[in-house]
C-alpha cells in the first residue's frame, strides 16, 4: 500500500494535513479512502502581568486637593511585552474603568488627578502586537487625603508706622499649604475687623480698611493672627503679633 503525506498548508488560519492514500484499496471487505485531518493551531498566549503593588501620595490643584496612585509590576514570565494597559477604578468589577496604555516597556505607572480618600482598584495587562495578556488580580488602596497640617508661617512682623498697616512671614515650605489666614482684632483680641486669605507672604490691612471695618473710628492697636492653611482646608497652629500705629499724624481717609 502506498502512502504519500503531503505538506501542511494554511486554510481560514487552520492547519490542514491531508493524508492521500491514493485509490480506495479493498482490504478484504473494507473500502478504504482518502481522508484529511483538520489540526487547528494553538493560539498564542501572553502570561498574566504580576507582582502589582501600588502606593499613593497626595498631589494639589487650584481649587481642592487630589491624589496619585503609583504602581509597579513584574515582567511576565519568560516575556517580554511592547506595552502595558492599567485599568483604574472605585468599582472592583470595572463598569466605569479608565484605561492608559503605555507604549514603552515600563514597569511602572503613576496615575493622577483622583479623588482624596477614596478606594480604588487596579490592573495591568501585557500586550505584544494585536495580543494581550488576561487582566491580572487587581490590587486595592484607598488614594491620600490632607489630613496634615501645614507648618505655621514664620518670621511674622506688621509694619503700622504709616495708615496702613503692613503685615508680612515666611511661608512654610509644606507641599500641600494653600494660603495663609489673615485676622486683624482690635486691641489686643477684641472684635474681628477683617479676615482675608494671601499665598504671597504678605498682606496690607489699609487706613482705609481701618477707617471702615471700626465704623470711622480707626483703632490705632491692633491683634494679629497668621494661620497657614491647606488645599483641605487643614489650618496650621497660629501665630499672633500685635501692632500700634505711631499716632502723630494719622487722620481718617476723606
Amino acid at each position: 500500500m502506498r502512502l504519500n503525506i503531503s505538506r501542511s498548508t494554511h486554510v481560514q488560519d487552520k492547519v490542514i494535513k491531508r493524508i492521500d492514500l491514493g485509490t480506495p484499496i479493498n482490504a478484504g471487505f473494507t473500502t478504504v479512502a482518502a481522508v484529511q485531518i483538520f489540526a487547528p493551531p494553538a493560539l498564542p498566549t501572553i502570561p498574566t502581568v504580576t507582582g502589582l503593588a501600588l502606593s499613593t501620595v497626595l498631589a494639589r490643584s487650584a481649587v481642592t486637593p487630589t491624589a496619585i496612585i503609583s504602581a509597579t509590576w513584574d515582567t511576565p514570565f519568560n516575556t517580554e511585552p511592547q506595552s502595558y494597559s492599567v485599568s483604574w477604578s472605585t468599582d472592583p468589577a470595572f463598569p466605569d474603568e479608565s484605561t492608559s496604555g503605555f507604549d514603552a516597556p515600563q514597569t511602572s505607572c503613576s496615575i493622577d488627578g483622583l479623588k482624596c480618600n477614596t478606594l480604588y482598584y487596579v490592573r495591568v495587562a501585557a500586550t505584544y502586537r494585536t495580543l494581550q495578556s488576561p487582566w491580572c488580580a487587581a490590587a486595592s488602596i484607598t488614594s491620600a487625603d490632607d489630613v496634615i497640617p501645614p507648618a505655621p508661617v514664620t518670621s511674622a512682623a506688621g509694619d503700622f508706622s504709616t495708615g496702613d498697616l503692613l503685615l508680612t512671614w515666611v511661608n512654610p515650605t509644606s507641599t500641600n499649604l494653600k494660603d495663609v489666614r489673615v485676622r486683624v482684632y482690635a486691641s489686643n483680641g477684641g472684635t474681628l475687623l477683617r479676615e482675608a486669605y494671601s499665598s504671597t507672604g504678605r498682606y496690607t490691612w489699609s487706613a482705609t480698611n481701618n477707617y471702615l471695618d471700626t465704623a470711622g473710628a480707626p483703632d490705632p492697636s491692633v491683634y494679629i493672627i497668621l494661620t497657614a492653611r491647606s488645599y483641605n482646608n487643614i489650618l496650621s497652629t497660629d501665630v499672633t503679633l500685635t501692632s500700634t500705629k505711631r499716632l502723630r499724624s494719622w487722620r481718617a481717609p476723606l
